[in-house]
């Protein structure tokens, strides 16, 4: 396969948060929740590059409707955990795993 699996989320209340999240993530100059917050965040890289993908999902988890969800991150590859120094911590009630 061309991609490797590092992280994915979850804990959303419903199937439809959870593909409402994804499609924020995946389209960050679309979603009126993450507009602001991925125009501020340059430098980063291009969107579609690992480092900027991670940096917008800290970002969102910290942003409504998402950051009152009971999340959980799960992290399954630690060759990339170098992107994670870059990134704000996640709210206090979303937990980190190693997977």
């Amino acid at each position: 396969r061309p991609w490797e699996m590092v992280m994915f989320v979850c804990g959303f209340p419903s199937k439809i948060a959870a593909l409402q999240f994804e499609w924020a993530w995946q389209n960050p100059k679309k979603s009126r929740h993450v507009w602001e917050a991925a125009k501020s965040l340059r430098g980063i890289g291009r969107p579609y590059q690992l480092q900027a993908k991670v940096r917008i999902l800290y970002e969102m988890l910290r942003l409504k409707p998402w950051a009152h969800y009971p999340l959980r991150i799960v992290q399954l590859s630690s060759r990339h955990t170098q992107f994670l120094s870059s990134c704000p911590d996640p709210p206090l009630h979303i937990d980190s795993l190693d997977g």
